[in-house]
């Protein structure tokens, strides 16, 4: 029998939108919370903590809707001397390629993966598999796309092992009807990806974490798990 692990890094995540650092309930762009203007700070925060990575979200790019100021927040996150997992917006190669300009140290990767598999399996082939991730962003199972806000045409399962097929290592699970909402994880959703016999992710996230909810399983010491806390709660800790 597999030995199991408990072994977790912890991605403090900072979502930005216009410049400031905000929480989407449920990914609804119309139940947005601020928590401050200033990312870089709470970013140095993170690091004065200890983190070695931040999970940063440009919500602008996801919702096509890039501005300057997002871009200059962008910026001066990356600047702060930690690794920076980024998403948002990243639909193209080129979009890619930008990210790394910017000093990103890992993509990841959502409508892409689901909608181009072949430009996600290029992206890994070009990059390497340790700096493309793959967002499984899902309601009731089912893959949703652009900003959450369109169908992804199949559920999670199947896109997992597609991208796994392209050679993805990463995944990142959210199950949206608990973003931002304080609900606590979905230890059956997260279970079942990690857990399907015919995929073997090396590394496996889940955001939707309550600060008393520090924990997630894995099947053994190769998925041990990423753990994504979001830094614009209240607490310090909690989901977008």
């Amino acid at each position: 029998m597999a030995e199991l692990s408990t072994e977790f890094s912890v991605y403090p995540a900072i979502d930005l939108r216009g410049g400031k650092v905000v929480r989407l309930a449920q990914g609804d762009p119309a139940r947005q919370t601020i928590y401050g203007d200033d990312p870089a700070a709470i970013a140095q925060r993170w690091k004065a903590e200890g983190a070695a990575w931040r999970h940063v979200v440009n919500l602008d790019g996801a919702f096509c809707d890039d501005q300057p100021a997002n871009a200059k927040a962008l910026a001066s996150v990356i600047a702060g001397g930690l690794n920076v997992q980024l998403g948002g917006g990243l639909r193209t190669l080129a979009d890619i390629e930008r990210a790394w300009a910017l000093g990103a140290a890992r993509v990841v990767l959502g409508t892409l993966a689901v909608e181009q598999p072949d430009v996600l399996r290029e992206a890994v082939r070009t990059f390497g598999a340790m700096r493309i991730a793959v967002g499984l962003d899902a309601r009731e199972g089912r893959v949703k796309t652009r900003c959450w806000q369109t169908d992804g045409g199949a559920d999670v399962i199947e896109i997992g092992r597609q991208s796994r097929s392209a050679g993805v290592a990463i995944i990142i699970h959210t199950d949206i009807a608990r973003d931002g909402v304080g609900q606590g994880v979905n230890v059956n959703a997260a279970t079942k990806n990690i857990t399907t016999d015919d995929t073997d992710f090396t590394d496996f996230t889940n955001k939707n974490l309550h600060p008393w909810h520090l924990w997630l399983k894995s099947r053994d010491r190769r998925n041990s798990c990423r753990v994504i806390l979001n830094s614009s709660s209240p607490h310090g800790v909690g989901t977008r």
